[in-house]
């Protein structure tokens, strides 16, 4: 379960309201990622860096 803070919802719901479906749908995903990252939920990150070539870090690990 992840929680996020209120205030980012209230931004997250007036940004929504000026955009197109499509861009809503980004929008989102990009929200929520960030949001999950930001909250330091580190799961995500090696996901997120792997297509990354010239990232040091996506090396570690492997």
């Amino acid at each position: 379960m992840v929680q996020v803070n209120d205030a980012k919802w209230s931004y997250l719901l007036a940004r929504l309201k000026e955009q197109s479906h499509k861009q809503r749908e980004s929008f989102v995903i990009n929200f929520i990622i960030m949001n999950l990252l930001s909250d330091g939920y580190t799961d995500v990150n090696p996901v997120l860096q792997q297509p990354i070539k010239q990232d040091p870090e996506s090396k570690k690990g492997k």
